[in-house]
């Protein structure tokens, strides 16, 4: 790269027109305008679903919390689900613990029961860490933008992540995507400003970001490709002996940065092979199979062709016709989103949040693009209002989709309904087969295997109506035969419909799908779920049947 390329200075860059001007003076405001439009659009609905946990995934995030916050110490096997994470959840917890008295007769350092009996002001806690990471995902994200393509490039790119629907839907939720997120920014975002001119520190944190990025999942560490790219592009520079110095460091800071990060990993490196290979297994198994192709259709439909195709379009005249800048910049920041991106297409199981880091991507070169169409013009008000047109064009699917969901969600979910119901319909100590996904109901054993005091029990239960049922959850509800479930005591069956289709769908559950059909036939159809209201309209959730299973 030569020395031009990387000079800041050069009067075509430093050049002021009425419109930078007109930017650079409204530009404070227009941000907060950004912050104040991704709060709100995140805290809107911040409760879906409480006092029930509609998330697989929230509750074991929020008890590895939970146990740190009343056992203490140092035990790294309390950060089983990453450091960052865990340790974001424990100051939430803390604050609730400060701020909230106990219900009825709690203890206040009874924290499980606590969680047990009223698990809203956790849930709200913690998710509120989710929205403060989105937004400061927001300020990165517009510092890296204004790098690339000036004011006008940062807020857009901003804009769009703040209303893009998938990235507000993880950041209402205690999962690690907008975690994994923030880490992943900041790595390309230091990585892009090496090439820039920046200084060498700046790779190194690049390469301390992948560290974290990795710890707080472990596909974090598909960034790495940024950093080593930069370092790659300015080999012939810098010389072989400080490039092979610099890519040692910045691996001895990725290795820091992500045992500072997920410690449990480093410390338990079998127990953490056992977890993730877990969790690769049940991929494998899952039925969202699809080939490239299909998983290429969805996300496509994921992203929209707003973001998409204009992103893309955007990287393509980012390398094309760098202007001012140097093609190489771009580089590091193209090659991740695209690798990422076939990574993914190609991998078994797809949601569309795994897809959730190519978003500030694309935003990224939205914005660059909408940059330079709002340059050509030398008028600040025509600038202003040709960059304001483009912004309204692509996030207008966004805004639309968001206002979709929060109407979807604004109904009572099925799984509410079924809670409600299964609270006022069964028979007290009634033995329930179910599933996290499907439904969630109090549980008698877990409150006494927490240790409930008889005399706090009506206290504790009292947000589920003074009612709790002996529960059984298998995680997989076909791994159990009719005979099991009736010495269990199971005397009701709660099946949602993805359940049934995940079984049915792969041969290797052919046992489960036996064993569920042997009970299904014997059992008897009790009520139906719906995810309709009373008034035929569209609410979110599964459908959920419950069978009663007839006496032995």
């Amino acid at each position: 790269m030569s020395t031009q390329d990387r000079e800041p200075s050069s009067p075509h860059v430093t050049r002021p027109d009425a419109g930078a001007a007109t930017y650079e003076r409204w530009e404070r405001w227009a941000l907060l305008g950004v912050l104040f439009l991704g709060a709100a659009t995140r805290t809107c609905q911040l409760d879906w679903g409480l006092p029930y946990e509609l998330h697989p995934d929230e509750p074991g995030y929020l008890r590895c919390a939970l146990r740190l916050a009343e056992e203490g110490g140092t035990d790294t096997h309390l950060f089983s689900r990453s450091h960052m994470i865990t340790s974001l959840n424990r100051l939430a917890i803390g604050l609730v613990d400060w701020t909230t008295d106990p219900p009825g007769n709690l203890p206040r350092d009874r924290l499980t029961l606590w969680f047990l009996s009223s698990p809203r002001p956790f849930y709200l806690a913690a998710r509120g860490m989710t929205v403060a990471l989105a937004l400061v995902t927001l300020l990165v994200l517009h510092r890296f933008g204004r790098r690339m393509g000036g004011p006008v490039a940062g807020l857009v790119a901003a804009g769009l992540v703040a209303v893009h629907p998938l990235h507000v839907e993880q950041s209402r939720l205690v999962v690690p995507d907008v975690h994994l997120l923030l880490a992943m920014s900041c790595a390309l975002s230091l990585a892009h400003r090496y090439l820039t001119g920046g200084r060498t520190s700046s790779l190194l944190w690049s390469f301390a970001w992948v560290g974290v990025a990795a710890g707080a999942k472990y596909n974090g560490a598909s960034v790495t490709l940024a950093p080593a790219l930069a370092l790659l592009l300015e080999f012939p520079r810098i010389g072989g002996r400080r490039a092979i110095a610099l890519g040692t460091a910045g691996c001895a800071l990725a290795a820091t940065g992500f045992a500072l990060a997920n410690p449990y990993a480093v410390l338990h490196p079998k127990l953490a092979y056992i977890g993730f290979s877990y969790q690769m297994r049940l991929a494998a198994e899952a039925h969202f199979w699809a080939a490239p192709v299909s998983a290429l259709r969805e996300y496509a439909t994921v992203l929209g062709p707003d973001l998409g195709l204009v992103g893309a379009l955007g990287a393509v005249f980012a390398v094309v016709r760098p202007g001012s800048g140097s093609r190489a910049q771009h580089l590091p920041t193209i090659a991740f989103g695209a690798a990422f991106f076939c990574y993914m297409a190609s991998r078994p199981l797809h949601y569309p949040r795994y897809i959730l880091p190519v978003v500030p991507v694309l935003a990224l070169f939205c914005g660059l693009l909408v940059a330079r169409v709002a340059a050509r013009s030398k008028h600040a008000h025509v600038k202003c209002a040709t960059t304001l047109l483009l912004l309204a064009v692509l996030a207008v699917r966004g805004v639309a989709e968001y206002v979709a969901s929060t109407t979807v969600r604004g109904r009572e979910d099925t799984r509410v309904r079924a809670s409600v119901w299964a609270r006022s319909a069964l028979p007290m100590g009634a033995g329930v087969a179910t599933e996290p996904r499907a439904v969630q109901i109090p549980s008698r054993s877990a409150f006494e295997a927490a240790g409930m005091d008889p005399s706090c029990r009506e206290a504790a239960l009292a947000e589920w109506g003074g009612r709790a049922y002996d529960v059984t959850v298998p995680w997989n509800l076909g791994e159990r035969t009719l005979a099991e479930y009736r010495a269990m005591g199971v005397r009701y069956l709660f099946l949602a419909d993805w359940t049934w289709d995940r079984i049915r769908s792969r041969e290797g559950y052919a046992r489960q799908l036996a064993n569920l059909a042997e009970t299904l036939e014997a059992a008897r159809p009790t009520v139906t779920f719906e995810p309709r209201d009373e008034a035929g309209r569209a609410t979110d959730g599964p459908v959920i049947r419950v069978y009663e299973l007839p006496a032995q």
